[in-house]
């Protein structure tokens, strides 16, 4: 798999979508972000929608819901840092679901062979848990 579409967002930024990047498309994801922040992504099943620039992931739930029918709810937003071998989960969970929810969403990023072929098996994942409101 690879290039999926181009989009036009609504002040005219045209937004590359990669469905399971290539190697080569890698090179050109990477290309335009800071190293840290990394490549904006989501994982849907067992893949992976990457796109450049970085646009928010709530401006393409829609757009991804559109093209990929597992992507109802826009998939798991990640940011992929390959310079870190990071993936970051980019929503975070309410305290009490934490330990449940965490396991699954690692779990699931663990999954996507995408992320396995850039990051290497043994890839790190973050995931960030809202804290509790004190008493």
């Amino acid at each position: 798999m690879a290039f999926l579409d181009t989009l036009r967002m609504p002040d005219g930024t045209l937004v590359d979508l990669f469905l399971d990047p290539t190697p080569r498309e890698w090179r050109e994801l990477e290309a335009g972000i800071d190293p840290v922040d990394g490549v904006r992504a989501a994982v849907v099943g067992e893949h992976l929608v990457a796109w450049t620039p970085p646009v928010l992931h709530e401006e393409l739930r829609e757009e991804l819901a559109r093209l990929l029918p597992g992507a109802r709810d826009g998939g798991i937003p990640v940011r992929v840092a390959p310079a870190l071998g990071m993936v970051t989960v980019t929503t975070s969970l309410p305290a009490g679901e934490a330990v449940r929810r965490r396991r699954e969403l690692v779990l699931a990023v663990r999954r996507v062979p995408a992320l396995r072929r850039r990051l290497g098996p043994r890839l790190k994942v973050m995931v960030t848990t809202a804290l509790e409101h004190a008493a």
